[in-house]
């Protein structure tokens, strides 16, 4: 295969234009296209050679960057790629949005490897914290776990004593819906399995207690822009989940966004929101994309 045509069909492996995944291989890992290239070596499957994780941005031109991760497999000749996602993207035209860190690890000492990346947004709009999670152990494919948002948000490694990550989001007033500063600690919780906020959370004051627990959940579409809810529903906390059920509540949310985001869509969507009894009344403990 000549210089050329393997840039030409590493490009359409880029683009998701490419045949299945085993009828490209090239001699390197290529995607020409990107930038801010994070690469990760690690042995996904358990059976060697060590797999390369790549997470990177793709300029779209005229329109905003992309990011984008790609799991490369080592076959016989080279590599080819086993996995691709979009993580967060197109951003709204601003050519410094989209990735700005990348950690590929085990980062809640779970057995299962977790792809954090950080994206910028806009100056006003902030940053995005998407979480993959590889859907099970050995596989070479990930799914999204959560998004994270603040104006600022950061990731800390976990130490021996206390091996999960840690994430960091810092919150500007105008932005909390009780109007005050907030830099809050998101740590891993095996339950309900995602990283949720247990310190200084936004709408965690009185300001963002509510005598009426689904209203509690509802307020956790503050952050997305103009919303309209079209229903609030109450789910059995997940099995297993040890947390006294007269003091944490489960609610799925169903809503129409008015105006896309550069994380979701305009149109109909469905997130699922802890609730906990805060004094008299309950706060908003996490909401994500499932329970």
């Amino acid at each position: 295969m000549n210089a050329v045509l393997r840039f030409l069909l590493a490009g359409a492996a880029a683009l998701g234009l490419a045949a299945p995944a085993g009828a490209l291989v090239l001699p390197q890992p290529v995607v020409p296209e990107a930038d801010r290239v994070s690469v990760s070596i690690r042995d996904l499957d358990g059976r060697g050679p060590a797999e390369q994780v790549w997470v990177y941005n793709m300029g779209q031109g005229t329109s905003g960057p992309e990011t984008w991760m790609t799991v490369w497999k080592r076959v016989t000749g080279g590599w080819t790629p086993a996995f691709r996602a979009r993580l967060y993207g197109p951003g709204p035209g601003n050519p410094q949005s989209g990735l700005m860190q990348a950690w590929v690890s085990d980062l809640n000492a779970d057995g299962r490897v977790e792809v954090m990346a950080r994206n910028d947004i806009t100056a006003s709009a902030g940053e995005v914290l998407v979480v993959m999670r590889q859907r099970a152990r050995r596989s070479l494919a990930f799914s999204v776990l959560q998004r994270i948002t603040g104006d600022e948000v950061t990731v800390r490694r976990g130490t021996p004593a206390r091996p999960a990550a840690v994430v960091t989001s810092r919150i500007l007033a105008n932005h909390a819906p009780d109007n005050r500063a907030h830099a809050e600690t998101w740590t891993w919780s095996a339950r309900p399995g995602r990283w949720t906020c247990t310190a200084d959370c936004r709408g965690g004051t009185q300001a963002g207690v509510f005598a009426d627990p689904a209203q509690a959940a509802v307020s956790g579409l503050a952050g997305l822009g103009p919303t309209r809810v079209i229903s609030t529903v109450r789910r059995d906390l997940l099995p297993g989940d040890t947390r006294d059920p007269s003091a944490t509540r489960l609610y799925m949310v169903t809503f129409e966004l008015l105006r896309a985001t550069p994380v979701l869509p305009a149109g109909v969507h469905t997130q699922f929101a802890y609730v906990v009894r805060s004094g008299s009344g309950w706060r908003l403990a996490s909401m994500g994309t499932g329970p």
